[in-house]
């Protein structure tokens, strides 16, 4: 996951953004389309969480495809901590 600042000039022009990357060594077109559904639905329903005005860009690894949603989920929020995201 890479995370890139986004506008500083306050939270009126707030913008967050998320990037999919998600390679063909990931699986058939269909794991990698449930990849990036599950990854976009767990952005939507957490980016009010996210304090700063950034663009995401997350690479999932072979091992994210076989994940269920939930510990999927965790993954994700555990990062945007530890990037500083949310708190």
């Amino acid at each position: 996951m890479f995370v890139y600042p986004g506008n500083p000039a306050g939270i009126l022009n707030r913008r967050i953004r998320l990037g999919l990357v998600v390679s063909r060594r990931l699986g058939n077109a269909v794991k990698r389309n449930k990849l990036k559904r599950r990854i976009r639905e767990i952005f939507r329903l957490n980016k009010h969480r996210i304090i700063k005005s950034v663009d995401i860009i997350v690479i999932p690894q072979k091992e994210s495809v076989n994940l269920q949603y939930d510990k999927l989920e965790k993954t994700i929020i555990n990062l945007w901590i530890k990037a500083g995201l949310i708190e």
